[in-house]
């Protein structure tokens, strides 16, 4: 199947929305119910546990998250590299960076003027909505110069603390970093330098990541260096034409999917407590989750996902939604307290509780959507316009590359300009 099939694409339109939903559900439930294993078994109902099971995902998607943009980042200029024999080094730069600030430092600024709305017009800080050190780990009083910019520059978790509580930022620093040790793996394996200086570019690659990984300092965040090779299994399913073991998709869903159930009944606290075991479900989890986006792109008769319409509106504002939902369910959390007196950390009794965190999800994605709007949604525009103020982007170029390495016709395929491979 051609790189660029249209199906191919609104499968992971929907896996993009699926798993930043997946993101808010974790965080609503974290925010509006006491966790269900800490009650005593009296005081469990069927749907608490539901609903605990169904918000438990955070963390893999936070995982598939990875392996997407491995794909449409590392994958996809990896084959332009190919195809082109060069590019520009500062074309690569500019994409990055524009891809993350249009979106990051809005939420910074929105993160700011949220927590301020809760902290004094809705007393967030009484209802304990807001604290310098709560439970979930927020620090929202954290609204100095100093920690937004140290998240602008992509050193949260490793330098300073999330801005303002906002904790769903820490991905970024490993997203960041990521893309900054691409272009050195991109040369050490794919350019037609000497042996000696390619080795010495993927050990650059991975010294950077292990010097910074040294800083990371928030247990809940995914080590910098190992969990570089997930991101890497999305380059793997961009180079590969044919999966390593051919099957249907759906026998391929089925298996992700029942280790995805599996993968749920382990406790979390005892995978954050055993980094290495964490890190081997983690790596089992994304790569049958490549395995399957390799069956699937090599499936010429694979059909369409349903309402792939509504998935490609939805994909549209993921980013968007996955930098405010924190700083929203807070807001959303601080007047709900304020005006009904309940809302926070509840022991779900009935319908109205379970109404509240439905409730913060719909105001997360309806603010996302408006928030996307001046945002996301005009990264390509503000590209372009970043691209043609820089005048020195032709010198700025990688070495030729070696003979492509993809198995089949897929360097050959490459996402023309204003695909929809999201890059």
């Amino acid at each position: 199947m051609p790189l660029r099939s249209d199906r191919f694409f609104q499968w992971l339109d929907l896996f993009r929305w699926l798993a930043a939903l997946a993101v808010v559900f974790t965080h609503a439930n974290n925010r509006f119910f006491t966790k269900v294993l800490s009650l005593p078994p009296t005081e469990r109902s069927i749907g608490h546990y539901a609903f605990a099971i169904v918000s438990g995902f955070g963390w893999p998607a936070v995982m598939i998250f990875f392996v997407l943009s491995g794909y449409l980042v590392g994958g996809i200029w990896i084959l332009k590299y190919q195809k082109d024999n060069n590019y520009s080094v500062v074309d690569y730069a500019v994409a990055r960076l524009t891809r993350l600030w249009i979106v990051l430092i809005p939420a910074i600024l929105l993160t700011f003027v949220f927590n301020i709305i809760g902290i004094h017009l809705f007393n967030g800080m009484e209802t304990g909505i807001y604290t310098l050190y709560g439970s979930e780990g927020n620090v929202t009083l954290l609204h100095d110069a100093w920690t937004a910019s140290c998240n602008i520059a992509f050193f949260q978790s490793a330098l300073c603390f999330q801005y303002g509580g906002n904790g769903a930022l820490w991905s970024l620093f490993n997203e960041f970093w990521y893309y900054v040790a691409f272009p050195f793996v991109l040369l050490g394996f794919f350019s037609n330098y000497s042996t000696y200086i390619r080795l010495a570019f993927v050990g650059m690659a991975g010294a950077l990541l292990i010097f910074l990984g040294q800083f990371q300092f928030i247990s809940a965040a995914a080590p910098l260096a190992p969990y570089f090779l997930l991101w890497c299994l999305g380059i793997v399913v961009a180079l590969r034409d044919r999966p390593f073991i051919p099957m249907p998709p759906w026998l391929a869903a089925g298996l992700f999917l029942s280790y995805l159930l599996v993968w749920r009944t382990v406790p979390s606290s005892f995978l954050e407590s055993q980094s290495h075991i964490r890190f081997a479900t983690d790596l089992v989890l994304t790569g049958l989750f490549a395995h399957l986006l390799m069956v699937m792109k090599a499936d010429s008769r694979l059909p369409a996902p349903p309402l792939p319409g509504v998935s490609k509106a939805l994909a549209g504002f993921s980013f968007s939604l996955y930098c405010i939902n924190m700083p929203v369910l807070n807001l959303y959390a601080a007047a709900v307290m304020h005006w009904f007196e309940t809302g926070w950390k509840l022991v779900p009794r009935g319908i109205v509780d379970y109404l509240i965190a439905l409730g913060g999800v719909a105001f997360s994605l309806l603010l996302a959507y408006l928030f996307s709007l001046a945002t996301e949604r005009n990264t390509s525009r503000i590209r372009a316009l970043v691209s043609s103020r820089i005048g020195w982007t032709s010198a700025a170029r990688l070495a030729p590359a070696d003979a492509p390495a993809s198995d089949g016709p897929a360097a050959r395929d490459l996402p023309a300009n204003g695909s929809r491979a999201r890059t």
